[in-house]
């Protein structure tokens, strides 16, 4: 859960900088930011599959 966190708090420290303060990211940032996203994805699928064959 902390991981959610950390990750919810780096996305939006990264846009409020791009709206707020209008400092554009590099595209390391980026990148990142979209590794970060595809792999929650990925962990919230896996646990809805784990938790599908549990109760099964």
């Amino acid at each position: 859960m902390v991981t959610i966190l950390e990750n919810v708090s780096n996305f939006s420290t990264a846009i409020g900088e791009l709206y707020l303060v209008d400092k554009p990211q590099s595209a390391k940032v980026w990148t990142a930011m979209f590794v970060m996203e595809k792999m929650l994805l990925v962990d919230l699928s896996t646990r809805g599959r784990i938790a599908c064959h549990e109760s099964s």
